[in-house]
């Protein structure tokens, strides 16, 4: 072999065996002084043992590189904000500015949330509720009463300056209040003062009359958007802002003719840490019949349509 036949060279040419040996000719090419070149058999071998240490060199640097790093305030602030649904925020704003109004009217302090007694802030809060009512003059609805009682109640667990907030749901601290309010929404209960319909569903004849409306009827984008707006909430039962969350891409034809659309999440479908498993689901519209009432037919319009499909309207006379 390669290692004997070197050994052979080195012993019948009398060369020094603690001379550097190597196949290196470069220097001696017609070999005239009886030199066929030197062999350096230990260099190659220490040649191929480098590239392991060269491999393992950067897998320690790797190693060496920090898993974790500090996330900066906004992404921080983004992220729970992130928790935060739109449409509690708008509804504890809407009860704040009731509330700074009713101060406002009486000459009576700014803000709630500076007040640093709960004794205090229970008398404030029951001579609020008892006055409490629309800018028309006439009653809340109970349903009312109680989201103003809620919002209230959010806006203090988070800007109060009192140490620890005060929570006004907890009617051992704050019983007094929790009998008022209680006793106002029986009150316009018993007296059958503003009863809510605001969950009755369309009848048909009031979605004909949508349908028949002029402005669904044109061959333009905008109609066409209104259109498809109109049946996806009705057919979906999209509620609140989770019809102007649905993106274009949500809404597609299924191999039935019909659409498939996939709602990521929505107000009764809340997902996060308390509905892990409850986030989102998938609504299936049937195909079109044979009428005038075609909501598979009016999404397929929109790939023929200039404006964004399924885009928020922002006029708020059109909505």
């Amino acid at each position: 072999d390669f290692m004997t036949a070197a050994q052979m060279y080195k012993n019948n040419n009398h060369f020094d065996t603690s001379s550097n040996i190597s196949l290196d000719d470069s220097n001696d090419s017609d070999g005239s002084d009886g030199s066929y070149g030197t062999f350096d058999i230990d260099d190659s071998e220490s040649a191929c043992e480098n590239e392991p240490e060269t491999n393992e060199k950067s897998q320690s640097e790797d190693k060496t590189k920090p898993r974790f790093q500090a996330p900066s305030v906004k992404d921080v602030n983004y992220t729970i904000d992130y928790s935060k649904v739109a449409n509690t925020k708008h509804n504890t704003q809407t009860w704040v500015n009731t509330i700074n109004e009713y101060f406002t009217d009486l000459n009576h302090l700014s803000d709630i949330t500076q007040v640093k007694s709960r004794t205090e802030l229970e008398d404030i809060l029951i001579q609020f509720f008892v006055a409490l009512k629309r800018k028309d003059g006439q009653p809340y609805a109970p349903t009312s009463i109680h989201n103003c009682y809620c919002g209230i109640a959010r806006h203090l667990l988070t800007n109060s300056c009192q140490d620890p907030k005060p929570n006004i749901f907890d009617k051992n601290q704050f019983p007094r209040l929790y009998a008022t309010i209680d006793g106002k929404i029986k009150l316009l209960q018993d007296t059958n003062h503003r009863q809510t319909s605001k969950s009755d569903s369309l009848t048909n004849n009031e979605i004909i009359q949508i349908l028949n409306h002029e402005d669904l009827l044109q061959d333009t984008p905008t109609a066409i958007t209104y259109r498809v707006y109109f049946w996806l909430c009705l057919l979906c039962g999209l509620r609140g802002g989770d019809a102007k969350r649905l993106q274009y891409d949500h809404v597609k034809e299924n191999d039935s003719n019909g659409l498939t659309v996939t709602i990521p999440r929505e107000k009764n479908h809340a997902g996060g840490l308390k509905n892990l498993n409850n986030s989102g689901r998938v609504c299936r519209i049937p195909p079109d019949t044979q009428d005038k009432f075609t909501p598979v037919h009016s999404q397929e319009s929109t790939s023929n349509s200039s404006r964004p499909p399924l885009a928020p309207i922002s006029n708020s006379n059109n909505q």
